[in-house]
């Protein structure tokens, strides 16, 4: 084997490792690809989450808007037939406005307690997905850590393979010097 074949072995040898090496590049690739996208469609569907319940207490808010609307009309029209009545009718007004005082603060408790339940559920969707992101971290590292020991391997596998190329290059030549030397002494 001359040099021109060793050169060419090795130059074998690293196009084949770097072939090697970018195999595995788009294995990590495609697979950095997929987590992403899980997460994306994870994120999606929070966001359908949060839109649907935005929408589902804008309707709320619209009805409750509708409904004091149409109690303000009646409580005009009772103001006016107030005016015109007795007292006996006016503390029946002021009973119902007791009645609708109450009901306001059933409803803005209710709407505080969905608030808060709204909150609750953001917080717990916020964990969530910090869980899934140290999830999709940590398989990373992992990664890196698995390219890391298969690179070292690699290299340790070159370097016993040129160790070896060497030892038998140097024995070829010692008996190559031999037989040169043999040939030298039959020849005087």
């Amino acid at each position: 084997m001359d040099e021109n074949d060793f050169k060419r072995l090795l130059q074998e040898s690293a196009a084949e490792t770097h072939r090697h090496m970018d195999e595995r590049f788009d294995q990590v690739d495609a697979r950095f690809a997929k987590m992403g996208a899980e997460t994306q469609a994870r994120f999606d569907h929070v966001d359908a989450r949060f839109a649907k319940m935005e929408a589902e207490t804008q309707a709320r808010f619209d009805h409750v808007d509708a409904r004091f609307a149409s109690m303000e009309v009646e409580t005009q029209a009772r103001f006016d037939q107030v005016d015109a009545r007795s007292a006996k009718i006016e503390a029946e007004t002021q009973a119902r406005f007791d009645q609708l005082d109450s009901r306001a603060d059933s409803l803005k408790k209710h709407f505080d307690e969905t608030a808060k339940q709204i909150r609750r559920d953001f917080h717990v969707v916020a964990e969530n997905m910090r869980g899934d992101v140290q999830k999709v971290a940590e398989s990373v590292l992992m990664v890196n850590e698995k390219l890391d020991r298969e690179a070292s391997d690699i290299r340790a596998e070159m370097r016993q393979g040129f160790a070896d190329m060497q030892a038998m290059l140097r024995f070829s030549h010692r008996q190559l010097d031999d037989r040169v030397a043999a040939l030298e002494r039959a020849a005087k």
